[in-house]
């Protein structure tokens, strides 16, 4: 919607060949405004649409990322137990999420499912509380998840 002239917005992309001249005319003229549409002409939409995908892509990796901190806020509510997740463990938990198409919740209570028993146990015998998780934690509760999703399957 065109807030202007409260017309419906449309974008139309072209490539700029000699078959893109009708739009290009028919907007230099106004033929779309006074037809009563709102009409932007978007040069070359793949290069665009490529850059706004890596954008967005870009923008769900910080939401992930922040997520992954909320998850080890909530452990550390319901367990007592602090885990905290250095850069490369979050990177890769990010990397696993979008690979996977999962929501942070989603993909660390599957990967941390029963977790806190073992770590509780250690905090019993050490009275450690605070656990830092590195990536290569992250990739070995990946492949025990992806052993026990295998063996679900047969």
């Amino acid at each position: 919607m065109n807030a202007n002239t409260n017309q419906p917005g449309i974008r139309l992309g072209f490539i700029p060949l000699t078959d893109c001249a009708p739009l290009v005319i028919a907007q230099e003229k106004g033929w779309f405004r006074k037809h009563g549409l709102a009409v932007e002409l978007v040069r070359e939409p793949k290069r665009v649409l490529d850059r706004l995908l890596v954008e967005g892509h870009r923008e769900e990796a910080k939401t992930l990322e922040t997520s992954v901190r909320q998850f080890a806020d909530k452990f550390r509510n319901e367990h007592g137990l602090e885990i905290d997740f250095d850069d490369s463990a979050a990177r890769r938990l990010v990397e696993r999420a979008q690979a996977e198409r999962m929501t942070m919740a989603e993909l660390c209570s599957h990967l941390f499912k029963d977790y806190q028993f073992g770590l509780s146990l250690i905090e019993k015998n050490t009275g450690q509380k605070k656990f830092v998780l590195n990536r290569s934690r992250s990739d070995v509760n990946s492949k025990r998840a992806e052993r026990c999703r295998n063996s679900a399957r047969h």
